[in-house]
């Protein structure tokens, strides 16, 4: 992996390498979602978009392929998304190679520590009172989707009314699910994607009522050694980043996610 900088990020020339291949993690990590659930995926020159048909910007998502033209190729590619997304679906769009200000497109831009782990490691004890189960079954999935409904939040889902994901994804192979659970009640969720040689850590979410508890590590873990042989990645929140850290991840760069909310039924 490389050395280190004084602020922790993975030295040049291997956090080119990296950047790179989080292009690809994610890629194939959110169409394997689309393979998994259904939906629809475009593949243009210069990125990938992936709707699952939700009106959840955090469930859509759309991958740069390469770095952005300046403000006109940022124009084209804005151009193309509407073209391909419904009005109703907000959609994210993740850039690791931040060079534009979306804006002016009607996005709304988040800056994120874009982070890796290498592969091993020994996963400490759960915290006092919480039991991580992985999801099998439509019980602990629909306990998954409550969580993440509320606590990620997801625009426009409503806890107990909507689904987020379906039982289909329980039969993919490389896709995996955990649910952390305290006093019987479902606080905590996360997710592991096994690509080709990283795993992609997302959807760590804990209810506002049960953070400050170590449950969001605990779910991190389980994520993050969903195969133990293989490094992890994710992109990290202000509110996660020290965690992750404490976890052995290590940032490669700031990659910046456009955020386009959907739009109101007219």
């Amino acid at each position: 992996m490389g050395g280190q900088d004084s602020e922790g990020e993975a030295a040049a020339p291997d956090r080119d390498v990296l950047v790179r291949a989080s292009s690809d993690v994610l890629t194939e990590a959110f169409e394997m979602l689309v393979d998994a659930l259904g939906g629809r995926c475009l593949r243009s020159d210069g990125f990938v978009a992936c709707d699952l048909g939700s009106p959840a910007e955090d469930l859509n998502h759309v991958i740069l392929r390469q770095p952005v033209q300046g403000d006109r190729g940022a124009a084209v590619i804005a151009a193309e998304l509407r073209a391909f997304f419904p009005r109703a679906h907000g959609h994210t769009i993740w850039d690791p190679w931040p060079s534009v200000d979306a804006r002016a497109l009607d996005y709304a831009p988040a800056d994120v520590p874009l982070m890796i782990r290498p592969a091993g490691g020994d996963r400490p004890p759960d915290p006092p009172g919480l039991e991580v189960r992985e999801v099998a079954d439509r019980r602990g999935l629909e306990a998954f989707e409550g969580v993440l409904i509320k606590a990620f939040p997801l625009t426009g889902l409503v806890a107990g009314r909507d689904r987020v994901f379906g039982p289909r994804i329980l039969d993919h192979p490389r896709i995996r699910l955990w649910v952390g659970w305290a006093d019987g009640r479902p606080v905590a969720t996360s997710m592991g994607w096994l690509t080709g040689g990283h795993t992609f850590v997302g959807y760590i979410a804990t209810l506002a009522e049960a953070r400050g508890r170590g449950c969001g590590a605990a779910l991190t873990w389980r994520a993050t050694l969903a195969d133990p042989a293989a490094p992890a990645l994710l992109h990290a929140s202000t509110l996660g980043r020290p965690v992750y850290r404490r976890i052995g991840y290590e940032t490669i760069t700031t990659a910046r996610i456009w955020i386009k909310t959907p739009s109101p039924a007219s």
